[in-house]
């Protein structure tokens, strides 16, 4: 009987390990894929800097062919642009006073 019980119990065991296992390949699996997916992430991150400088730059080329503005006027546009985003920028995620905490906002 108490043989009976422990082969029981054996194949329970068995049965558990071979489950925690199948788990930890999805785990691995599931931690693969979120860095896959983060180092995607962190790529078009870094690409979506490109586009609006890309536009900015060619809607600068074409006001300045098109005799609508000077270079000083493109250049000193983008520079106060510049100096907006990069103030604000700092101000919302850099600066640690500048932070609200949840508390403070509900």
């Amino acid at each position: 009987r108490q043989l009976d019980s422990l082969r029981g119990r054996s194949r329970e065991l068995e049965q558990q390990l071979q489950t925690a296992g199948r788990n930890n390949r999805r785990l691995t699996d599931l931690l693969e894929l979120t860095r896959d997916e983060m180092e995607e992430l962190k790529k078009a991150l870094h690409a979506d800097g490109q586009a609006p400088f890309t536009f900015g730059t060619v809607t600068s080329g074409l006001r300045m062919a098109f005799g609508g503005h000077f270079f000083t006027d493109v250049a000193i546009a983008g520079l106060v642009t510049f100096l907006v985003i990069w103030l604000l920028y700092a101000l919302i995620y850099r600066w640690a006073w500048s932070r609200t905490s949840d508390e403070a906002i509900d």
